[in-house]
């Protein structure tokens, strides 16, 4: 079951709250800072549910701003039809706390399906003691299954105590799920071994250890019946390592039947590049819905977020608040331009330029402007080398301009290490024919096309006569944008040179164009 469409009116934190999803990724991540809307979300879609068999216990929780009398609208539609209602939400809250039960005795498993469960977000979610009857209860039956009487009863028990003891043991080496102790017992519950003691009693876990098992055992429990719903889980990472964040959201997904889809509202830096990886891996297979800066008093249309370099800066900051500066990026390009100083038109411009073109593939680059061209091949500051040391596992590539070197001097530099652009500078990507027609676009005017180019042509030819080279166009640049301003009718777009390349052309550069590629492979190929 895939949602396509979420609208939500008059609820909770929205005016009117509109989600698209035109894909059906597998995996849906809601992030934010705190009190953004993410768990009012998921609100909604356990709500649906709720509406459809047993209504809202506290309709004012769900209306806006918790106002008695106002009613919530709430509309959800699926790219599959819906068979049968029941079977559509599975969710679990933030507030999951189960330090201690037993004494749960033998009794026939009960039907999912008329459980409503948590009906809101604040709700406690102790679902560890009916998880635990439900696999005594299967283990019961399926022992006397006509199609099973072969099989011993220890076999079946070990068949579904597997199913969650195998992730568990690899997010947690250390622990082992031995099952459930003998029903019939008066203080019947979960037994592990933990640092060569057996029987070590579910009570005596740590809580960041109750916290994986209870996700682990209450997905492995429930997704038979649930195996083709929208699973929502409230910030899984709650009591867990930061280290295993990560995993536990890929071992949940592996759990779950493909036909699921899964709705995780999440601060976690882990799970956000858990779920990253997945995107790379395949890219329809995750969707990113970005809360932070929208004013949701008004209408707000949500679609999936961008995963560039801001949209990760941004995360960042919420996951690690003051520490976000000093989260090391995988690579680190060093190339020439001035250091970002307040009054210098040209600091930071090939910096600037590359994040904005790179962003979105490349979003863990860090681009560094270190000085001229002797500087980045030396390192004369120190950065590389010191970025290096510091952190483990970060790789420094270095950067400079053609200009006016020899192909000698090119080689040379290439065995160094040192990335050699195929063309002069960067202005000679920037003011590649495809961007003139891109820009042409942009601002409405395809039928400029021909005489941007002859703009350019036009600016380089006087270069030429001002004694500058054929390939010269950081040198033609200003002339171009003068005459590209009076033709499109650009008005603003930059107040220099620079900066009108670097917040007008340089967006427009795309992985759809061959300059694009050039550059790519300049900057980050084999060298």
């Amino acid at each position: 079951m895939h949602v396509r469409r979420l609208h939500l009116t008059q609820f909770k934190y929205f005016e009117d709250l509109e989600v698209i999803l035109d894909s059906r990724p597998r995996l849906v991540v809601l992030s934010g800072e705190n009190g953004t809307g993410k768990s009012s979300v998921i609100d909604g879609i356990s709500s649906w549910r709720l509406r459809q068999r047993w209504g809202l216990s506290d309709p004012e929780f769900f209306s806006r701003g918790g106002v008695p009398g106002t009613a919530s609208e709430l509309v959800m539609e699926f790219h599959e039809p819906v068979e049968d209602f029941r079977k559509t939400v599975y969710t679990r809250t933030a507030q999951r706390v189960s330090v201690e039960f037993g004494g749960q005795g033998l009794a026939a498993s009960t039907s999912l399906l008329e459980e409503p469960g948590p009906q809101r977000s604040i709700d406690l979610d102790q679902r560890m003691q009916h998880d635990y009857q439900r696999l005594v209860a299967v283990s019961v039956e399926r022992m006397w299954d006509p199609a099973q009487a072969a099989t011993p009863a220890g076999e079946i028990v070990n068949e579904l105590v597997g199913e969650v003891a195998k992730p568990l043991d690899r997010l947690l080496p250390g622990l082992r799920f031995d099952g459930p102790i003998d029903p019939l017992q008066p203080q019947s519950t979960f037994r592990f071994s933990k640092g060569g003691v057996e029987g070590y009693p579910y009570k005596n876990l740590s809580g960041g250890e109750k916290a994986v098992f209870d996700l682990l055992l209450d997905t492995a429990v429930k997704r038979d019946t649930f195996s083709d719903a929208i699973w929502c889980i409230d910030e899984p990472e709650l009591h867990v390592n930061a280290g295993i964040h990560g995993r536990l959201l890929e071992e949940m997904l592996d759990l779950l039947d493909d036909r699921c889809q899964m709705w995780v509202a999440t601060h976690s830096a882990g799970m956000l590049a858990a779920a990253h990886r997945m995107q790379r891996e395949s890219p329809d297979s995750v969707a990113f819905l970005d809360f932070s800066g929208h004013d949701f008093s008004s209408s707000v249309r949500l679609t999936p977020a961008p995963v560039n370099r801001r949209f990760w800066r941004s995360q960042l900051e919420v996951a690690f608040g003051d520490l976000a500066s000093l989260v090391a990026p995988a690579k680190v390009i060093l190339c020439e331009g001035l250091a970002d100083k307040q009054g210098r038109p040209r600091a930071r411009f090939d910096a600037a330029c590359l994040e904005t073109i790179f962003e979105s593939e490349f979003p863990d680059a860090a681009f560094v402007s270190v000085g001229n061209a002797d500087d980045v091949v030396g390192d004369r500051l120190d950065v590389g080398r010191s970025i290096e040391t510091l952190v483990d596992g970060v790789q420094v590539l270095r950067v400079i301009d053609r200009d006016e070197r020899s192909k000698k001097q090119i080689e040379e530099l290439r065995r160094s290490g040192v990335r050699v652009l195929r063309h002069r500078h960067i202005e000679r990507y920037l003011l590649d024919g495809e961007m003139l027609d891109a820009l042409c676009e942009t601002t409405g005017n395809p039928g400029s096309k021909v005489e941007i180019r002859q703009a350019l042509a036009d600016a380089l030819r006087d270069s030429v006569a001002r004694g500058h080279g054929q390939d010269d166009y950081k040198r033609a640049a200003p002339h171009w944008i003068a005459a590209a301003r009076r033709t499109l009718g650009i008005r603003s777009g930059g107040s220099s040179t620079e900066a009108f390349l670097r917040d007008t052309v340089a967006p427009l550069m795309t992985s759809e164009m061959a300059i694009y590629f050039e550059l790519r492979d300049d900057v980050f190929g084999d060298s």
